[in-house]
């Protein structure tokens, strides 16, 4: 009886497999070389895959920015009127910042009050901003101080600050004089006193 030999599979011929130049424009790794044909329609795919997140670019497209050019516009104008009870700040958001680019992050607005005869500013109000997100902003912000008393000439000053702390140039109102409340309303502040 012949003893069979056992049959060799046959060797791949160079040109079945992955040239080194394909592999590397594949992005595919040195040991991907080996892949015979079936297998180099396989990798293609993987290699696609692995391709992406090396050659897409992070975060915001654009030319850089100064920082100098990414603080707010400040807001403008500072109106001052007096109420029965107090004075009423009302101001305009910035919408932009000095680059002219649109305002996206705005985070507060710091409100400072300076009344005669005390020099100095000293803080009235931190007012936040919470519509971020909404397709309609509050354009217009007002708020009271009750503090001025009648007779007091005061300048209110405000400014814009993004949340990166970013502030804008401060924006001063014209001296306002916190004038009397009318007779009528000091009437109603008083407490009543019983009669005997």
């Amino acid at each position: 009886m012949r003893s069979r030999r056992p049959r060799l599979a046959p060797r791949a011929q160079p040109h079945s497999l992955v040239p080194a130049s394909r592999a590397a424009v594949l992005c595919l790794p040195p040991a991907a070389v080996l892949c015979l044909p079936l297998a180099a329609v396989l990798c293609v795919p993987l290699a696609a895959v692995l391709c992406v997140p090396l050659t897409s670019g992070c975060g915001k497209v654009g030319p850089p920015r100064l920082p100098e050019l990414a603080v707010p516009l400040a807001p403008q104008p500072v109106a001052v009127r007096n109420l029965a009870r107090g004075l009423e700040i009302t101001f305009r958001r910035p919408r932009r910042y000095l680059d002219g680019v649109p305002l996206d992050d705005l985070g507060s607005f710091e409100v400072s009050r300076s009344c005669e005869p005390t020099p100095g500013f000293v803080p009235v109000a931190d007012v936040p901003v919470v519509d971020h997100g909404r397709f309609q902003k509050q354009g217009e912000i007002s708020l009271v101080d009750f503090d001025p008393r009648p007779g007091q000439l005061c300048t209110y000053r405000v400014v814009a600050v993004t949340l990166d702390g970013y502030r804008s140039a401060p924006a001063d109102s014209t001296p306002t004089l916190r004038e009397a409340p009318p007779a009528d309303v000091t009437r109603e502040a008083e407490p009543s006193t019983p009669s005997r």
